[in-house]
């Protein structure tokens, strides 16, 4: 579960930022769910917070999918930990 903090606007948010390793083991399981799973950006929010305790707004969600690539992703230039070769 990450550690949450509310601030001045009253909204939760992450206490810490991400290490890059959380980051990138994230980003690869919503690519993952996404793809192997055939789960919609809501249904993918959703799951990871059940699951694995990590809120993530269906905007980061979206970006996570939409900024980093992986092999499935038409065009993609960057890979993910479930395909960290990156595109072919």
């Amino acid at each position: 579960m990450i550690e949450r903090c509310a601030g001045v606007d009253g909204k939760n948010y992450p206490a810490r930022p991400l290490r890059r390793d959380d980051l990138l083991h994230l980003v690869g399981r919503v690519h993952f769910l996404s793809h192997s799973d055939g789960l919609s950006v809501r249904q993918i929010v959703r799951h990871l917070e059940e699951e694995y305790g990590v809120r993530r707004s269906v905007g980061s969600v979206s970006a996570y999918l939409n900024a980093y690539r992986c092999i499935k992703c038409s065009g993609g230039q960057n890979g993910t930990p479930e395909h960290p070769e990156g595109p072919t």
